[in-house]
């Protein structure tokens, strides 16, 4: 398999399903909001945090046109929900639509994968990055063990976050994002968007995501993601935790 091709389906899937198995099991246990929150707030983290302190330690420029390609579906994504939102409900029919949106998301970055240049710098970094010295045997057995630590780590994460939520008398939308999918959770447990979800929490993720766009996809000027721009996307981060915070504390 292309090692452009694991990076972009395998290992995007794996390391959301944290935020997944989370959602899910928020969903089951009937705390729709911490779902919401969490999915909302892993975006918002992975953006200002994961991206802005990669950029303070070493400013990034974007080469690849795999990853080119990608960025105007990542807007698009970001369009589709806020769009299902406007009515401020989750519904049944907004999952299946986010999922099957998903679904075909897979299957083009499938395509993309397959059709990459060998001199591609994601490829190429991909390719140094995974090994083949690990057997088949071994790779199930690691893949099976992650899973179940991963299903129970989130069974106990989703049940001391609801009674924390509850013993300290706030939202459990603003504990989902301080803890940082939303199809998921809407398939099995519709519910009404907690106040917030649109006038805070949706619009800062759509904001960084547009700014990082911006910055990276800029054809003729080449800009990179500097350490001034990871240096503002943490302090954005800062301190939209520390509202938040201070919002659950009044």
């Amino acid at each position: 398999m292309s090692p452009v091709l694991i990076g972009l389906v395998i290992v995007g899937f794996a390391t959301s399903a944290p935020v997944m198995l989370i959602s899910a099991v928020a969903a089951i246990d009937r705390a729709p909001a911490l779902a919401v929150g969490n999915a909302l707030g892993s975006n918002i983290a992975n953006l200002g945090m994961v991206l802005g302190a990669a950029v303070l330690l070493t400013p990034l420029a974007v080469h690849s046109q795999t990853l080119r390609q990608e960025f105007p579906a990542v807007l698009a994504a970001t369009g589709l929900t806020y769009l299902l939102f406007l009515d401020n409900e989750l519904s049944r029919f907004d999952a299946i639509v986010l999922l099957s949106a998903l679904a075909m998301l897979t299957v083009w970055l499938v395509l993309l994968g397959m059709r990459s240049s060998v001199f591609d710098p994601l490829r190429i970094e991909y390719g140094d990055e995974f090994s083949d010295d690990l057997s088949v045997g071994r790779a199930v057995f690691w893949l099976v063990i992650g899973l179940v630590t991963l299903l129970g780590g989130s069974e106990l994460m989703v049940n001391g976050a609801i009674d924390a939520a509850r013993r300290m008398g706030i939202s459990e939308l603003v504990l989902g994002v301080l803890l940082a999918v939303i199809g998921i959770a809407g398939t099995i447990q519709p519910h009404e968007l907690t106040s917030g979800v649109l006038t805070l929490h949706y619009p800062l993720m759509a904001i960084m995501t547009l700014a990082v766009f911006v910055l990276t996809y800029n054809r003729r000027a080449r800009l990179q993601l500097t350490r001034p721009v990871g240096a503002m996307l943490v302090l954005t981060f800062l301190g939209y935790q520390g509202y938040a915070i201070w919002s659950a504390m009044t």
